[in-house]
């Protein structure tokens, strides 16, 4: 969950947080947990959600600014 953190920092220090770095901070994230929902067994429950919860926040502004390119 280290990288995880790390990225959470980032976000919660930076006042001036652009879209193309929030997205792809996003992206680094599932990246990371997908691999994870099968290596972990209590966490489990808590790595869906926090999946579920950034596919349903941001799955609307990632597919708005992909649809603008």
């Amino acid at each position: 969950m280290g990288p995880i953190a790390k990225d959470l920092n980032i976000l919660q220090r930076d006042k001036h947080i652009f879209m193309g770095y929030l997205l792809s901070m996003l992206v680094s994230i599932k990246q990371y947990l997908n691999p994870k929902l099968t290596e972990v067994l209590y966490v489990k429950p808590l790595l869906n959600t926090l999946l579920k919860d950034i596919r349903e926040k941001y799955s609307s502004k990632n597919s708005k600014s992909s649809s603008k390119n």
